[in-house]
């Protein structure tokens, strides 16, 4: 098994010993302002959080609210609903970052024709 180096240096190094940077998915796209993506993943995080709370409300029942006397049915659900919040929060974070979101989307780099 063979480790990564970065070389310091790499003039002597051989074509095949160097690392290619990686630019996935980057090229022709124009991505919005950090701040802008930053405060789409917050909003989009606080209406999941929001959502959360009053679905999971919803599905329990009265007395696992008030009185925490759950049925094994309140508990699964609970879990369930937990599980749910953590994916769809990492999902905001993710696709936010990313610029899929609405509201902060990437836009297509303008295509450079040549002049006639």
């Amino acid at each position: 098994m063979t480790t990564p180096v970065d070389h310091k240096n790499a003039t002597g190094v051989p074509q095949s010993d160097l690392r290619q940077d990686r630019r996935i998915g980057e090229a022709g796209y124009i991505y919005p302002a950090t701040w802008k993506r930053i405060m789409a993943i917050f909003l989009y995080g606080t209406v999941t959080v929001i959502a959360n709370a009053i679905l999971g409300s919803m599905a329990v029942s009265g007395a696992c609210l008030r009185h925490d006397e759950c049925t094994s049915f309140d508990t699964i659900i609970t879990w369930l609903a937990n599980i749910v919040f953590v994916v769809m929060l990492a999902g905001v974070i993710v696709l936010g970052w990313k610029g899929k979101l609405y509201g902060c989307r990437r836009k297509a780099a303008p295509a450079h024709t040549a002049a006639p």
